[in-house]
C-alpha cells in the first residue's frame, strides 16, 4: 500500500506540470518563445510604430486590456528588448485607453499582460511626456518658477489639498496666463486636471498654446477655457492682448465648482481640439497662427491645476499599433 500511495503521487505531479497554467503563465514547463521577458506574464505582443527615438507613444491598448488580470492594469508593461522595462502611463482619451511612453532609441518593443501578480509598474511621468508636474515635490507656497515663467507669488503658488496632495493655485482679478518655462513648441497635446473654486468672478480658465505672448497686457495666442460664469466651454484667440478673445467654437456645458475636469488641447497644423473628460471633443480650425508658448491660463480666478503633462507632436503623427497576441504557452 505504502508503494501505491509513491506512484499515484509522482502521476499526478508529472501530469499537473503538464497543464499549462492559467493566468499568470507560470508552473508549466512549456517552453516560451525566444526573448521571452518574464515568465510570469502568459501575454504579449508586438509594438509596431514609426515613432523617432524620445518620440511620446500613445498607444491603444484597449485589446490588450482583455489580457490583463492585475488590479489597476499593473501587468500591463513596455518592454524593450535591447534596454529592458519602460516607463509607461495609462490614458483615456474618447473613451479608449492608451499607453503613453517614450520611445527608446532600440528595440523591438513588446506590450507584456497576464500576470495577477504584478507589483506597481515603473510610471514616471517626467520619463513619459516632455514636461510633467504633479507638484507633491514642491513645498506649499512655491511659486513653481523652476517649470513655469516667475509668477507672482500672491497670484500663483502651490498649496496643500487634503493630506498628501498638492496642486497650483492661482487666484486674482484679470489675466493670468503662465507658460511652462524652456519650450518653444508649435504642434503639441497639453494635459491638466483643473478645479474652480467659490472664489472669481468669470472664472475662464483652461489651457494654452500657439501663443506669441504670454504676458497679460499683451497675451496672444490660443485658449482652451472653461467659463464658469457663462456654464460654457470655448476655444478662442487672443490677438494683441486685446480684451475679448474672439470664439473659434462653444459648447454650452455645465461648470461644477470644486469638481475636477480632465482637459485636454491638441494643437497640429491648422487644427484645434478640446477635450473635457471624456467627451467629444470640441474643433476649431485657424490657420495662421505661429507662435510656440504653451501653458495654463486663467481670468478673474480661483482656480486649481494638476497632474499638467505635454507632449510635443509632430505631422504625419508616427503610426503605432500591436501585433498578434502570443502567449507564453502555445
Amino acid at each position: 500500500m505504502w508503494r501505491v500511495a509513491v506512484v499515484t503521487l509522482v502521476f499526478g505531479c508529472t501530469f499537473d506540470h503538464g497543464v499549462p497554467a492559467t493566468g499568470d503563465g507560470s508552473g508549466s514547463s512549456c517552453a516560451p518563445p525566444a526573448g521571452w521577458w518574464n515568465d510570469a506574464y502568459a501575454h504579449r505582443a508586438r509594438i509596431e510604430t514609426t515613432a523617432p527615438a524620445g518620440y511620446t507613444v500613445h498607444l491603444a491598448a484597449s485589446a490588450a486590456l482583455a489580457t490583463s488580470v492585475a488590479t489597476n492594469h499593473d501587468d500591463l508593461r513596455i518592454v524593450s528588448e535591447a534596454t529592458g522595462e519602460l516607463d509607461r502611463t495609462l490614458d483615456q482619451t474618447a473613451g479608449t485607453t492608451y499607453v503613453d511612453f517614450k520611445m527608446p532609441a532600440e528595440g523591438p518593443l513588446w506590450l507584456y499582460t497576464g500576470n495577477a501578480a504584478a507589483a506597481a509598474p515603473p510610471q514616471d511621468p517626467t520619463r513619459v511626456y516632455d514636461f510633467a508636474e504633479s507638484f507633491d515635490a514642491l513645498p506649499i507656497g512655491d511659486n513653481a518658477s523652476g517649470k513655469f515663467d516667475p509668477q507672482p507669488a500672491d497670484e500663483w503658488a502651490v498649496a496643500a489639498d487634503g493630506a498628501t496632495n498638492r496642486v497650483y493655485h492661482v487666484e486674482g482679478d484679470g489675466r493670468h496666463p503662465n507658460a511652462f518655462r524652456g519650450f518653444s513648441i508649435t504642434d503639441v497635446e497639453i494635459a491638466a486636471r483643473m478645479r474652480i473654486g467659490q472664489g472669481g468672478t468669470q472664472q475662464h480658465d483652461g489651457l494654452a498654446a500657439r501663443g506669441k505672448s504670454m504676458e497679460p497686457d499683451t497675451m496672444d495666442g490660443f485658449v482652451a477655457q472653461l467659463m464658469g460664469n457663462t456654464m460654457r466651454a470655448r476655444i478662442a484667440e487672443y490677438t494683441d492682448g486685446g480684451a475679448s478673445p474672439p470664439e473659434l467654437t462653444t459648447l454650452d456645458r455645465p461648470v461644477v465648482r470644486d469638481q475636477w475636469y480632465a482637459l485636454r488641447l491638441r494643437v497640429v497644423g491648422n487644427d484645434l481640439a478640446f477635450q473635457i473628460d471624456d467627451g467629444v471633443p470640441l474643433t476649431a480650425t485657424k490657420p495662421g497662427s505661429d507662435g510656440k508658448l504653451v501653458g495654463l491660463y486663467a481670468h478673474d480666478c480661483d482656480v486649481d491645476f494638476d497632474d499638467v503633462r505635454m507632449r510635443t507632436l509632430i505631422t504625419p503623427e508616427p503610426s503605432a499599433q500591436l501585433g498578434p497576441d502570443e502567449t507564453r504557452c502555445p
